[in-house]
């Protein structure tokens, strides 16, 4: 009610400044004798002067109206409703199962002296060493050198105090058996003169690469990925030739090499009990799964790998540059296998 008698009296300006202006108007033109130029000009300054004091920006702010405060009988009901069995309050049901689970919930992530155990991701079957987490009591300064030493190295602070603990407890981690099989793969393959191995530390992966004599020659690159553990099918990793070239006619021929590489490898190794090997090509791109090497066969796995990038390096750039055709590859091949070779 007051704010619709504050509206109407502030109806009132424009007439009034009308009023004035014309006023005001008159006088001036009376004595300029230009009465017809100053009328209409006091009429806009009086309409401008009615208009200003009605604006919005005169109104005086709405307060906005509050809720009454709930006396104590009304408080004490509205906390009898969370005993309830089923109470929905802010849009959540507060149901007996809802209120033990977060009961359960709340526990687990608090209560440190039972020993609870989070963990980060389910276990693999085959995985024996599936990390959880835990809570340990570090000092400051122990945390700094940790976080210096992890940068320097490329590594999570987890991960470096996970191998510093490895090392002193001698536990041999996934992560610590790749490192050493890459270590050794990097050695073995630096003696190459054709291949040129690209180790980075603390990594699943490692890189070779290999040039083509051919016209800019295209690169060849070897990307090697091992695996924490071996997957359902048994497998411990992938092998993936990369050729990069724009040329319609070296990316068919690359693949066509593929192609019968797949096929030999599925005609000679299956025999030999070495299992379904999985391929896949796809624009001028091979990957390979590796399948695992028995212990007793009496070499290193690096070496067997070393070996057989070497023999799939060696047989596509003689089939490329067209010095073998494909009944070639399969004699090199098959005399490869008899010297123990390509056994992967």
């Amino acid at each position: 009610m007051k704010d619709k008698k504050q509206d109407e009296n502030q109806a009132q300006y424009m007439p009034i400044g009308m009023c004035l202006g014309i006023a005001v108007g008159t006088a001036i033109g009376v004595a300029t004798d230009n009465l017809g130029l100053w009328m209409p000009v006091g009429l806009s300054i009086g309409m401008m002067l009615g208009l200003s004091y009605m604006g919005p920006w005169r109104r005086p702010k709405r307060k906005r109206k509050r809720s009454p405060r709930k006396k104590m009988g009304e408080r004490s009901k509205d906390k009898e409703a969370f005993g309830k069995p089923r109470t929905e309050v802010r849009g959540y049901l507060f149901t007996e199962e809802n209120k033990t689970r977060i009961k359960n919930y709340i526990i687990r992530l608090t209560n440190y002296k039972t020993g609870d155990i989070i963990q980060t991701y389910p276990k693999k079957e085959n995985d024996t060493m599936a990390k959880n987490l835990y809570s340990l009591l570090l000092d400051d300064e122990v945390v700094r050198a940790l976080d210096l030493l992890a940068m320097r190295r490329g590594m999570s602070r987890s991960a470096l105090a996970n191998a510093a603990l490895a090392e002193f407890c001698a536990v041999l981690t996934p992560e610590e058996r790749i490192n050493r099989i890459f270590k050794s793969l990097d050695a073995y393959m630096g003696a190459t003169p054709d291949i040129v191995p690209f180790l980075v530390e603390n990594r699943p992966t490692m890189t070779l690469k290999s040039s083509l004599e051919y016209k800019y020659r295209p690169t060849i690159r070897y990307e090697v990925e091992l695996y924490r553990a071996p997957d359902q099918t048994g497998d411990v990793g992938e092998l993936s030739v990369v050729f990069r070239t724009q040329s319609a006619t070296l990316v068919d021929a690359i693949t066509r090499f593929f192609t019968l590489w797949c096929k030999l490898e599925n005609a000679y190794l299956t025999p030999l009990g070495r299992g379904s090997i999985t391929y896949q090509i796809a624009g001028g791109k091979l990957t390979r799964r590796l399948r695992p090497v028995e212990a007793g066969e009496g070499e290193d796995f690096s070496k067997i790998l070393g070996d057989y990038i070497t023999l799939l390096d060696k047989l596509m750039k003689c089939y490329l540059m067209g010095e073998a055709d494909a009944a070639r590859i399969e004699l090199e091949y098959r005399a490869a296998l008899r010297r123990g070779v390509g056994l992967l």
